[in-house]
Formats: structure tokens, C-alpha cells, sequence
């Protein structure tokens, strides 16, 4: 923009604000919330406007957290968590997506949790929360981990575990929505438990940002949480929809969809406490130094896990 000044011809340049950079994972129902807030319009009923990105798993948008290439994320507590305290990604849960979401699937014969002695199971992780589950869950039947065939799970990507099913090379696995339903649609696995039974209410998906960019911007995070409820809320009284913005953005049936969304509890408010008994397991189970968490476990979690932004909004 060119202005006269006295006679003179004085150039002015404004900079164009950078668009919001939103992380999520891609093909995971736990991230409806910003599905829906994206197709109905309310990102842009608040005046923000953004790119977003698509991750393959939580880890790989932990990454992109602290290479400063998205500024908020949808993805897991458990990511979130790890690459928090290990890897140093100075991130801050502002909400919760959702809750429980995931089950323990099994091939037919496979009546219970007891009968995975000496099976071969799957889990998407070590240190996730479905290992967490997993560990839990066969506790409460006398058994851990030496009792599984190999003496440990297998370790596999949670999209490749409805294939091995079906393909008997695994006997069962565990896993988020909507991988659970994928397998029990298709006729070939069956629940033997999910997560609700497991450890109910345990948190899952989460909306994080830099803490960085909440300092800075704490009235745009404000709008983003905003959003974020708006959408939840959304969900919850049109589902029929609802399903189909999921089935255009994860390629599912509407069949699978309606099934793991039976299993999926959408919240947004955030669980300090659920985060904080999942660090305790993670120190339990040896997965972090409890040395290693800076502090105090409750100043940590306080500092880590925002739930002040929610009320506020709310």
C-alpha cells in the first residue's frame, strides 16, 4: 500500500497473517469433532481461516509439533503424552475429543479374555493406550504378557490387524474404532471386550497446540475450542449426518461407521485426572522414568493438561 506523506510516496507493507495450521489422524472416527466442524462451516463462523494436514499415526504429528509445522492437532493422549515428556514437544491438551473408542477383537472360538493364553495378539503399540488396556485386561484374568504366544503382542500398524485376523495370522488384537468394527461388520472377529469394560471413562483423542502458540494466541484458541464444542455438540444430536460427513471423510461404510460409533464416547471436556492415571501406568508398566517427569506428577499434569479454556467457553 502506497501512501503520500508531505509530497512524498511512502510504501507501507502489511504481512498476511499465517493460516492456523491444524493436525489430525488420518481415517480415525475419534477425530469427528473436526471433521464436522470443517464441513458445516464453523471454523469460518468464527473467522479462521486454516490449512490442515493428515497424519498416519499420533507420533508422526508429535513430530510435526516440534518441527513448528501445525499449531493444533487432534490426535491421542498417548502420543501426546510420550513425545511430551520424552522428546520435550512443549504441547497443551485444551479439550478432549473423546473417551473409551477402542476393544479387545477376537477370531471365532475365542469366547473371553482368559482364552488369550497363549495366543498371538496384536496391540498398535507399546506404551499406547490399548497396551495399557491389554495389560489391564489380562491382569484381571491372572495373566500378562509371558502368558501370549512369543511371550509379548505383536506389534502392527491398527489398519493392518482386520487382514490379519481374516487371515488367521493373528488371533486377536486391539485397537481404536474404527478398526474394532471394521473386523466385526466383516464377520470375521468378534468383541470379547472393549474398553468401556477395561477402564471406563479412560480418555483418548485429545486437541492439543503449542503451548508456544497458546501464549500468543490465547483468544484464537479460545475460537478454536468454540469451534470444537460447537462440533461435538453437533454430533451428538445429528448423527445421522454425522455418519455420512465420516463415511466422505474416512471412505468407511455407513455400516461400520454406525458400529464404532456405538463404542465412541464424543466429549470435549478435558480429563487431568484420566491423563494423570495414564502417566502412572506408564511409569508402572517401566515405559517412563519417573525421574524423568518433571517435578511434581499433579504440577505436571496441571501444567500439561488445560481445562480452564473449556469452562470459560462453556
Amino acid at each position: 500500500m502506497v501512501f503520500a506523506v508531505g509530497g512524498t510516496l511512502t510504501y507501507v507493507y502489511f504481512l498476511t497473517p499465517k493460516k492456523l495450521r491444524i493436525g489430525f489422524l488420518q481415517g480415525d472416527l475419534h477425530q469427528l469433532a473436526f471433521f464436522v466442524a470443517k464441513e458445516k462451516g464453523f471454523f469460518a463462523d468464527e473467522g479462521i481461516d486454516f490449512d490442515y494436514y493428515a497424519y498416519e499415526n499420533g507420533v508422526k504429528e508429535m513430530d510435526a509439533f516440534k518441527a513448528n509445522a501445525i499449531d493444533v492437532g487432534y490426535l491421542g493422549m498417548a502420543p501426546a503424552t510420550l513425545k511430551r515428556i520424552q522428546a520435550g514437544v512443549n504441547i497443551t491438551i485444551v479439550a478432549g475429543a473423546n473417551a473409551e473408542g477402542s476393544a479387545i477383537i477376537a477370531r471365532s472360538g475365542i469366547a473371553d479374555v482368559s482364552a488369550l493364553e497363549g495366543k498371538n495378539v496384536a496391540i498398535p503399540g507399546f506404551g499406547t493406550v490399548q497396551d495399557i488396556l491389554l495389560r489391564i485386561a489380562l491382569d484381571k484374568q491372572g495373566l500378562d504378557y509371558s502368558k501370549l504366544a512369543g511371550g509379548a503382542p505383536t506389534v502392527t500398524g491398527p489398519w493392518n490387524m482386520p487382514t490379519l485376523l481374516n487371515a488367521t495370522s493373528i488371533d486377536a488384537y486391539i485397537a481404536w474404532e474404527p478398526y474394532c468394527a471394521r473386523a466385526i461388520q466383516e464377520g470375521y472377529g468378534h468383541a470379547i471386550a472393549t474398553s468401556h469394560d477395561i477402564w471406563p471413562e479412560h480418555p483418548c483423542c485429545v486437541v492439543a497446540v503449542r503451548t508456544e502458540f497458546l501464549e500468543q494466541n490465547l483468544e484464537l484458541v479460545k475460537k478454536i475450542v468454540r469451534v470444537h464444542i460447537r462440533a461435538t455438540n453437533w454430533i451428538m444430536t445429528n448423527t445421522v449426518e454425522a455418519i455420512d460427513i465420516a463415511r466422505q471423510w474416512t471412505g468407511l461404510s455407513e455400516e461400520v461407521i454406525t458400529l464404532a460409533m456405538n463404542n465412541i464416547r464424543f466429549l470435549y471436556h478435558p480429563s487431568a485426572q484420566g491423563v494423570k492415571q495414564y502417566l502412572q501406568y506408564l511409569i508402572q508398566f517401566g515405559y517412563v522414568d519417573r525421574n524423568a517427569v518433571p517435578g511434581d506428577i499433579d504440577a505436571f499434569i496441571q501444567q500439561f493438561v488445560n481445562t480452564q479454556i473449556v469452562e470459560e467457553v462453556e
